[in-house]
């Protein structure tokens, strides 16, 4: 069922993006799990809201999928999530990355890391999954599915992060160049370095803000 298919690809989102998060703050992951899950019904709500209807499949979907970890949502049904305005607003989501992916962005940028990789691999499953609930997905929620993929991509290649399949040593996709870090561009994707991870990863000089800081801060 296209119900159960989106509260696993939640659950697997939130598990996953959780411990990677878990890694890069070395906080426990239950710390770190429900952040996760907001993100999870953001990414969900954008694809929902993508043509201005919301079918009773997607709301039982989306409080299927939430309902447990979301307060004021269990027990709702697809008319009170509609007149609460829930989804309203929520397409302009998937126009730019998020503050919880840029983090992991900035972090495989300075670390030599793919830890964006997991992200963006999980949260295309679950908009495609989303995108299912309809029994025909309409032009605008596929458009919206291109806009989620496009804006995380571009999000990894102005960082000069490789994209998911890349080699380091790649060239960059066609179109495309990435910025070298002091500035000025080259042809190629930056290759990884030879030698040991670098001290910043370690000790930064400018120690980045606190993890509940950036998640909590507005898109």
């Amino acid at each position: 069922m296209p119900h159960d298919a989106l509260a696993s690809a939640v659950d697997r989102f939130s598990d996953e993006v959780a411990v990677t998060l878990a890694e890069l703050a070395g906080r426990p992951v239950d710390d770190l799990r429900r952040e996760v899950v907001v993100e999870a019904a953001a990414i969900a709500a954008a694809l929902i809201d993508a043509d201005g209807r919301v079918s009773d499949d997607e709301c039982w979907g989306y409080l299927g999928a939430f309902g447990v970890h979301i307060d004021g949502l269990a027990g709702a049904t697809p008319a009170q999530v509609r007149g609460s305005g829930l989804f309203t607003g929520k397409r302009a989501w998937v126009q730019r990355p998020s503050t919880l992916f840029d983090l992991l962005v900035q972090a495989d940028r300075r670390d030599g890391t793919r830890r964006s990789h997991v992200y963006y691999r999980l949260a295309m499953r679950l908009a495609h999954t989303v995108a299912s609930l309809d029994l025909v997905p309409s032009p605008t929620e596929l458009a919206a599915l291109e806009d989620l993929r496009t804006c995380l991509l571009e999000a990894m290649d102005a960082a000069g992060v490789p994209r998911p399949g890349h080699p380091l040593t790649e060239d960059p996709p066609v179109g495309r160049t990435p910025t070298r870090p002091g500035g000025g561009e080259t042809g190629r994707a930056p290759a990884a370095s030879p030698g040991p991870a670098p001290e910043l990863s370690r000790a930064p000089a400018d120690p980045p803000r606190p993890l509940e800081e950036l998640l909590a801060d507005p898109r």
